[in-house]
């Protein structure tokens, strides 16, 4: 992974079940050792995509989960987001359960714009159309 400082981290990536397979207490989830890039918040971490090697994803390291971002064929823009993403809230301190929306409305709306503008910086970079996500 280059020059830059990675470590072992352990998350959750989703394995596509089957039609008659029973459904496990994981939610169809498979947890995997995984070299990480290090950013400025241990909680925030830069690795290889699951179903795609030559793409990044950026994760939240305490629950294993998956921060979703347009797919980045570099693991550069995805450090920068996680650094400022780390100076927005303390994402040690976000469960597992309801993460994002523990925090109160103020901090959100400050993080879904980052992700929003990440996004789109990644989505003219690479020539797409597609419109900006949807909330909830």
């Amino acid at each position: 992974m280059g020059d830059r400082p990675t470590r072992t981290c352990r998350l959750a990536f989703a394995v596509p079940a089957e039609a008659d397979a029973p459904r496990d207490d994981e939610g169809g989830l498979e947890w995997r050792d995984v070299s990480c890039y290090v950013t400025d918040d241990a909680s925030l971490v830069v690795h290889r995509n699951g179903d795609d090697p030559s793409v990044y994803s950026l994760s939240h390291a305490p629950t294993g989960r998956l921060i979703p971002t347009e797919a980045a064929g570099s693991p550069d823009p995805l450090i920068e987001l996680a650094n400022r993403l780390s100076l927005i809230t303390d994402w040690a301190t976000l469960g597992a359960t309801a993460g994002i929306d523990e925090l109160s409305p103020r901090v959100r709306r400050r993080i879904f714009a980052e992700l929003d503008r990440f996004n789109c910086r990644i989505r003219l970079k690479s020539g797409a159309s597609t419109p900006p996500r949807e909330r909830p």
